[in-house]
C-alpha cells in the first residue's frame, strides 16, 4: 500500500478532502494553523503537540484509559 506524504504549506483545502486521519506531530503553531483545515474538509485530526491540549473541547485520548473518546471529538481534532 502506497502512502502519501505532502507539505501542509503546499496544500489547498480542496487538496483535503477524502483524507481520513491527519497525524501532526510538527509544533504547537503549526497545529493552531493547519488541523482546523484538515478537520474542517472531514479529517480525524490526531495532534502530538501542545496546541490543543488545554482545550475543553479537544479530548484528551490516552488509549488505555480513555479509547471511547476518540468516537465524534467536537473539533474533528484529538490531543
Amino acid at each position: 500500500e502506497e502512502i502519501v506524504v505532502e507539505d501542509v504549506a503546499a496544500t489547498y483545502d480542496e487538496d483535503l478532502k477524502g483524507i481520513d486521519i491527519a497525524l501532526f506531530s510538527a509544533g504547537g503553531t503549526l497545529s493552531m494553523e493547519q488541523a482546523p483545515r484538515f478537520a474542517a474538509a472531514g479529517a480525524i485530526v490526531v495532534d502530538n503537540s501542545s496546541a490543543w491540549r488545554n482545550d475543553p473541547e479537544v479530548p484528551l485520548v490516552v488509549s488505555e484509559v480513555n479509547p471511547e473518546q476518540v468516537k465524534n471529538p467536537p473539533k474533528g481534532i484529538i490531543a
